[in-house]
């Protein structure tokens, strides 16, 4: 599961890095949408997904 998130409102030049030093690993949105935003990639395997 991915998401882009637009994280231009919070005034940093560099989004991204302003979330890892808070310990949150995302990636920089220059590769998807642009400068500004930021790309939250999630992953857990698939039997996760079924209800029992």
């Amino acid at each position: 599961m991915t998401g882009n998130h637009d994280a231009r409102g919070l005034g940093q030049p560099d989004p991204a890095a302003w979330f890892a030093q808070a310990g949150v690993g995302l990636s920089d949105g220059c590769e998807f949408n642009g400068p500004g935003f930021v790309r939250l990639n999630f992953g857990c395997p698939v039997v996760s997904w079924r209800r029992p």
